[in-house]
């Protein structure tokens, strides 16, 4: 035990605190800088509007209209959509004179099973015979004849099953039930079409038409401007960095005056299928009165990525003990080196160039 407590000791001494700042006396901040990069900025920025199909183009709003992000603002094969309304209008019409039809049709049949039935009993009426009729005609000739009279009494079993009032009902609802569901299909797939050729706004803005008349797949059509707004472009690929989750992030971006500009995390627009690629994150700048989003500011400027704690931090710089104590560091790691210095401190998170302590509560 007491050569345990002279080590303990030893190493206690070793790493006494080597600092008489108190915590406090570090800045507080509820972010942390993760790195400064060159990005793209982008004021105004437009959104493309590819052709989802070859075929003509129908703009269902004119230059410069605003729009709502996913309004359909254009058709394409506006002339096949066009036929198959047509279509539609025409089917239902012929619907109602289908089931008219069905129904005429129902009737006519009904009344030839009666007729038949009537046809059936008076071939039945004529095969009865009188004892002595069987007397004259024999046994066989008799015999005969009553087979044949049963075959016609089963068949006439059939019939009248055929003509129960609750067969033939059920008989035509679904006949005309068969008729509506084809009808509803051709309506499924008309509006199939309509949404497979829809040009949809992928974001708010203002509609710009490039394009008119026949285009191909994929073709450019137009694009949806977003006013007053700034999107920035930043290649990231700091594997540290992009194991952060995307919406802790947020950005400062350095204005043609010296202003700094903040910006909110939007999307991460592709991830490589190299993954030791970029990545592609977006984000965008919040306006204000003291920085106004204008033309100059377009093209590549400074940008400042940070991660947000979602709390007040001390922000300790690395470099203040790194290269003093680096073996000590290397021994007890952060943790176990800022507690020698301030016990009541705890590490909230490591970056790149400072690690966030706060105090335990």
């Amino acid at each position: 035990m007491l050569i345990l407590g002279a080590w303990a000791g030893l190493v206690h001494a070793e790493v006494a605190p080597v600092t008489n700042k108190p915590l406090k006396a570090y800045p507080l901040s509820d972010r942390m800088w993760l790195g400064t990069f060159g990005g793209e900025v982008e004021v105004n920025p437009k959104v493309d509007l590819p052709a989802i199909r070859a075929g003509e183009i129908e703009w269902k709003f004119n230059e410069g209209a605003a729009v709502t992000e996913g309004s359909a603002v254009a058709w394409a094969g506006a002339e096949q959509i066009r036929q198959s309304a047509n279509q539609r209008v025409l089917d239902a019409s012929a619907l109602v004179v289908k089931l008219k039809t069905a129904k005429w049709t129902h009737d006519e049949k009904t009344a030839g099973l009666e007729r038949q039935v009537e046809e059936m009993k008076g071939r039945m009426a004529k095969l009865s015979l009188t004892p002595k009729e069987r007397e004259l005609l024999g046994p066989d000739l008799a015999k005969r004849l009553i087979k044949e009279r049963q075959k016609l009494e089963e068949q006439l079993a059939g019939l009248r099953e055929k003509l129960a009032p609750e067969f033939r009902a059920e008989e035509l609802r679904i006949e005309q039930e068969q008729l509506r569901q084809d009808d509803q299909r051709a309506q499924v797939e008309h509006l199939g079409l309509v949404q497979t050729s829809e040009v949809i706004a992928p974001q708010d803005g203002i509609v710009h038409i490039l394009k008119t008349g026949m285009v191909r797949a994929n073709d450019i059509v137009g694009t949806i401007e977003s006013r007053g707004k700034a999107k920035v472009t930043l290649q990231v690929l700091d594997p540290e960095v992009r194991s952060e989750p995307p919406d802790s992030l947020a950005i400062d971006v350095s204005g043609p005056r010296g202003e700094m500009i903040p910006g909110s995390f939007s999307t991460i627009e592709r991830m490589p299928s190299n993954r030791f690629g970029p990545a592609v994150y977006k984000f965008t700048l919040d306006a204000g009165q003291n920085a106004p989003l204008t033309d100059e500011l377009t093209g590549e400027r400074m940008v400042t990525l940070y991660k947000k704690l979602g709390r007040q931090a001390r922000m300790v710089t690395k470099a203040d003990f790194l290269f003093s104590h680096a073996d000590e560091i290397h021994k007890l790691g952060w943790a176990g080196f800022f507690r020698q210095i301030w016990p009541n401190a705890r590490i909230f998170h490591v970056g790149p160039r400072s690690v966030a302590l706060i105090e335990n509560e």
